[in-house]
């Protein structure tokens, strides 16, 4: 009787320690769960989306113009050409010149002769280099100024490339715009500065190299035609194709575009009986993250929540009080049957 009393004394405490705690835990679904019920965030969340990132930024690279470095910088390239290949010619035709008359420079009676004119027509047939006509001939083997016959070529040449970018031509045809870099070497740590600086160059700032050649043939061909194929085969593009700007330029500018989804406190983030998908599972870890965890109880495919997250679960909170009195029960019952054993009883006696 002692032992049954006991037992009945302690019915009540059995029935509450079997009734489920009310404590928060983690959530434990995972992708492709069926939600047993719904879940509102306590508070703001940015989920970052990266799907929809990847494809924002793909479009956005698409959108980018290619990066060309400048090569007028240190001087406009064809121009340099020029004015090299002038003064190499100029001083192989004077050394020849003093070889050919005894001496440098030489009379104007020398200049008129059969004999100059034979010997520039000779100079002329090996020469490789600035062709030399019969005015810039005299001029040389005279040793006058030829500046006056240098100038109005190359300004010529700076006209054709004025205001203007010369790409080289090729099959893909020219890009509707460009960012054109100052000319440098290599890439630089911090690329940030050196694309601000970079000029965004239009279409019609943009010309084909081939146009560029007819453009100085058609002017050099009034009066200076024994030039105009040699100089016209000088001209250079004075802009290039830079590859390790151009991905170095489109990495920058994507790492700045993030897609993400913003949550209020209060938003519901899982509706009962929703498919936890992937973008849903971001939300969940974004929420995991933000805020501390308590121990984790639940069993595989039930969820638990953390501290302040709201999760309705109706049936379940009907079942607690049930589930603790059957509970408390059938300890009851077990500690009765054990009363028959002369332990137990003496325990309790």
């Amino acid at each position: 009787m002692r032992v049954a009393t006991l037992i009945l004394s302690f019915a009540p405490l059995l029935m509450l320690a079997g009734e489920e705690p009310d404590r928060p835990a983690r959530i434990s679904y995972q992708v492709g769960d069926l939600a047993l019920e719904e879940i509102i965030s306590p508070v703001d969340l940015e989920v970052v989306d990266p799907k929809a990132t990847a494809q924002a930024r793909h479009a956005a690279i698409a959108r980018l113009p290619p990066v060309y470095r400048s090569l007028v910088s240190q001087g406009d390239p064809t121009v340099a050409a020029v004015v090299a290949s002038f003064n190499s010619t100029r001083e192989r035709f004077v050394a020849e010149v003093g070889l050919a008359f005894d001496g440098h420079p030489i009379d104007h009676r020398e200049a008129n002769s059969s004999r100059f004119r034979e010997f520039r027509t000779g100079f002329q047939t090996v020469n490789t280099g600035f062709p030399v006509g019969n005015l810039l001939g005299l001029t040389w083997a005279l040793g006058r100024d030829d500046s006056r016959l240098l100038s109005p070529i190359l300004d010529t040449i700076e006209d054709a490339y004025a205001d203007r970018v010369a790409l080289e031509s090729g099959d893909s045809g020219l890009p509707s715009e460009l960012l054109l870099i100052e000319d440098g070497v290599g890439v630089p740590a911090d690329q940030s500065a050196l694309f601000e600086t970079g000029r965004r160059i239009k279409q019609t700032e943009i010309i084909d190299l081939d146009a560029v050649q007819k453009e100085v043939h058609q002017e050099l061909e009034v009066d200076y035609r024994p030039v105009s194929a040699f100089v016209t085969g000088l001209l250079q593009p004075n802009a290039r194709f830079d590859v390790q700007l151009n991905d170095a330029y489109k990495r920058k500018k994507a790492e700045s575009i993030i897609v993400v989804h913003q949550f209020r406190a209060g938003d519901r983030l899982v509706n009962r009986g929703e498919i936890i998908t992937e973008d849903t599972m971001r939300a969940l870890r974004n929420l995991d993250s933000r805020l501390p965890l308590q121990k984790a109880v639940p069993p595989a495919g039930i969820v638990a929540s953390h501290p302040g997250l709201r999760i309705s679960q109706p049936d379940q909170e009907a079942d607690n009080g049930m589930h603790g009195w059957a509970r408390g029960v059938l300890t009851c019952a077990v500690l009765l049957r054990l009363g028959r054993f002369p332990w137990f009883v003496h325990r309790h006696r």
